[in-house]
């Protein structure tokens, strides 16, 4: 039996002395690390529905925020898209973020439907596509300028809130975001929507 095999050794130093040991764990180290940055990578795109083919949007399956992009955290970056464009083109360069394409949802993330522009650029394109803020402000609810939901989805969400389902099934069954729904719920949010019914 060779020294130190089959026995405990009590002397870590002498460990790192020997150049094959010392060889194997920097291997074993290089290993890991590979691992760790394929798995995330490998992690991330399996979160993706790419059934639509290479021309189709390419749709976010996990968190979404309650600005309709996908969530996921990655070196430092939060934003589904923004990790989708970095992990295929590489690195942005300062002052410059990634930008939908035209009809595009905010949870694609396929690369071939971003582009890199910068802040005024992104402004731009909300404004062609009437996504951006501003204007005359008409009322809260549906004719809110930010409104993301229906008059029906609240009714929806109100109704099974009174037979007593979950904030969650709520959530996933109209497609409100569960923040959203505490607000409703709380009143703080849509509640013109109930002053108008009991008129």
């Amino acid at each position: 039996m060779r020294a130190g095999i089959g026995r405990r050794s009590g002397d870590l130093a002498t460990l790192w002395q020997n150049p094959v040991l010392r060889a194997r764990h920097e291997q074993c180290r290089a290993a890991q690390i590979a691992f760790q940055e394929r798995r995330k990578v490998d992690a991330f795109w399996a979160r993706v529905d790419k059934s639509g083919g290479d021309d189709a949007c390419w749709l976010w399956r996990e968190t979404i925020g309650d600005a309709g992009y996908g969530i996921y955290r990655y070196e430092g970056h939060h934003l589904a898209h923004r990790i989708a464009f970095i992990l295929t083109n590489g690195p942005l360069e300062v002052g410059m973020m990634v930008r939908h394409g035209d009809r595009c949802p905010r949870h694609c993330v396929n690369p071939g439907h971003l582009q890199v522009g910068t802040q005024a650029d992104n402004m731009a394109d909300k404004q062609r596509a009437g996504r951006a803020r501003g204007g005359p402000r008409f009322a809260r609810g549906a004719l809110g300028n930010t409104a993301k939901y229906s008059p029906l989805q609240v009714v929806i969400a109100r109704e099974m809130r009174a037979e007593g389902y979950t904030v969650r099934d709520i959530a996933v069954i109209t497609g409100i975001a569960y923040h959203t729904l505490q607000n409703i719920f709380y009143g703080t949010a849509w509640a013109q929507l109930e002053r108008e019914a009991e008129q």
